[in-house]
């Protein structure tokens, strides 16, 4: 998002996160995996994958920074969740 001056300027916090979890969901879909986006009231899970089978399914945590260049970082895993960083420009 630009200013008048042509500098980027940060997002509000709930909309970075947002775009995050929908580029961490872009990812693992180019990557072949089903993704979907969950409601905002679901703790602790911001997306749930799984192989094209169905066979495995993961929830992920999705945490966002900004001014990255657009990175994809996997965490370590905790049981059963997963964890995600993305970072927008």
């Amino acid at each position: 998002m630009g200013d008048r001056d042509g500098k980027t300027t940060k997002l509000p916090g709930l909309q970075a996160g947002i775009a995050g979890e929908y580029f961490v969901a872009a990812e693992l879909s180019r990557r072949g995996y089903v993704a979907s986006i969950t409601l905002r009231n679901t703790r602790g899970i911001d997306i749930l994958a799984s192989n094209k089978d169905a066979t495995k399914s993961v929830g992920i945590l999705v945490k966002t920074c900004q001014g990255g260049a657009g990175l994809l970082s996997p965490h370590r895993p905790h049981r059963e969740r997963r964890f995600g960083q993305s970072c927008i420009p």
